[in-house]
């Protein structure tokens, strides 16, 4: 791995363009791929690819049962339990899925599963007004953290918080309305968001507003 001298976010050795600011590298092989792969086929790399290829025919044989014996559909949550996991610890870290995407996207698998978990099984109410959000606090708290602490390394890496600090407020406007139970976990999740979003448009606005502009391509 190398360090683009345009971005500064860590890249592959072979990349000819950065895949976050489309920087063309210095030293790069004109005749490499846009996009190699980033990382080789050692021992972890393929023990990941075998669980995963595992977990996921799994997935597959629990969906053929449960269609044939029928009854509740427990084949969903296989396949959300599955996910989680694989976006979680079986997902490696690429220039484009940095760690603060995969605790987003760890955070949002969770959440799905814990919905199914109480809609599947008519448990009541303790996944969306206790569960899901204090999943989604910690994952903002845990990417907040990485991106504050490490700016240069994860300063792109703000829309994939964005997603979530605006699902939070929308989540909070329904709350308000009655729409959804507005119980202290909600509310904690949102005032965070709210605080997160604040403080990086004050404190990073000049560099954000660059981000913004690469992403849009202009």
């Amino acid at each position: 791995m190398k360090e683009c001298k345009a971005c500064k976010n860590q890249i592959g050795d072979g990349f000819l363009l950065c895949p976050i600011c489309k920087m063309v590298q210095e030293n790069a092989d004109p005749h490499a791929a846009l996009y190699p792969k980033t990382r080789t086929r050692n021992g972890r790399f393929i023990w990941r690819k075998i669980v995963s290829l595992s977990l996921w025919g799994g997935v597959l044989v629990s969906a053929i049962v449960n269609l044939s014996v029928g009854g509740t559909p427990w084949a969903v949550l296989v396949f959300l339990g599955v996910y989680a996991l694989q976006t979680v610890a079986l997902t490696l870290e690429t220039a484009e899925i940095s760690l603060i995407r995969r605790i987003i996207s760890g955070s949002f698998a969770i959440s799905c599963l814990l919905w199914a978990i109480a809609k599947i099984t008519h448990s009541g109410t303790w996944a969306t007004v206790y569960a899901i959000p204090l999943v989604l606090l910690a994952g903002l708290l845990a990417s907040a953290t990485l991106y504050f602490s490490s700016f240069r390394r994860y300063r792109t890496q703000f829309l994939p918080m964005l997603v979530l600090v605006v699902g939070a407020l929308v989540a909070a406007g329904f709350g308000i309305r009655g729409k959804l139970p507005m119980a202290w976990p909600l509310i904690a999740l949102s005032g965070t968001s709210l605080a997160a979003f604040l403080a990086v448009v004050i404190v990073y606005h000049k560099t954000l507003r660059v981000e913004f502009k690469k992403k849009m391509h202009r």
